[in-house]
């Protein structure tokens, strides 16, 4: 009796740890959106350099609006 208990306990385990279909689905999304991205880079180099140069000068410009904002307090 001990034997199937423990099993029967391992099993709900097992099934308890595994992902549901919103965590299936999350892991899908990440990997299609990385999919896409790698095949951006490979087909269009220049594009995606460009890209990345335009997020990082926003993200440069927020940064120092920002700052002024928080020195005049």
């Amino acid at each position: 009796m001990l034997g199937k208990k423990t099993v029967t306990a391992a099993a709900i385990a097992c099934i308890d740890n595994t992902p549901g279909g919103d965590q299936m689905l999350g892991r899908i999304v990440k990997w299609a959106i990385a999919l896409f991205v790698i095949f951006y880079v490979v087909t269009d180099p220049t594009g995606a350099g460009a890209l990345v140069h335009s997020a990082v000068n926003g993200l440069r410009s927020a940064g120092q609006s920002l700052a002024r904002f928080v020195g005049a307090i």
